[in-house]
């Protein structure tokens, strides 16, 4: 089973990051949603930049996962 590289970018602000029924949900500031079903392993890195907000049991699945995670502030 490998990986897919796709990396998921929250560089705006006020978008929320968190899960649903086995997929990661990203909400924008206008309202849109994008979900990445977690079993697919579509996402092989995650940047997030202040601004923005994301759930525990995201960042836990993102631990159990082995899904990297970068941290940055402005």
């Amino acid at each position: 089973m490998t990986k897919l590289a796709s990396k998921l970018v929250l560089d705006g602000n006020g978008s929320y990051l968190g899960m649903e029924k086995g997929c990661f949900v990203l909400k924008d500031k206008s309202g849109s949603i994008q979900k990445y079903p977690l079993f697919e392993q579509e996402i092989g890195e995650v940047i997030l930049k202040s601004g923005n907000s994301i759930s525990t049991g995201a960042l836990a699945s993102f631990g159990f996962w082995d899904i990297d995670v970068l941290v940055m502030t402005s």
